[in-house]
């Protein structure tokens, strides 16, 4: 294999290897981004409801009209 080529394949795997660090802090700002907008509807919604509580009408978007 001529070393021409060992330079072309390391430049392909450094290029590679910067894309996907790019990409994985990309996503770590975004994973934060979004846990700091929950963690602020959580404390705009207070303390008073649990988190996993539903406090929008029911199932199926039909309300109890008294029928």
């Amino acid at each position: 294999m001529p070393a021409q080529n060992l330079v072309y394949l390391f430049a392909a795997y450094t290029i590679i290897w910067i894309v996907l660090f790019g990409y994985i802090v990309f996503l770590s700002q975004q994973v934060g981004d979004l846990r700091n907008q929950l963690e602020a509807l959580r404390r705009g919604r207070g303390a008073s409801t649990p988190a996993g509580a539903h406090t929008g009408p029911p199932p199926g978007g039909e309300r109890d009209l008294g029928r």
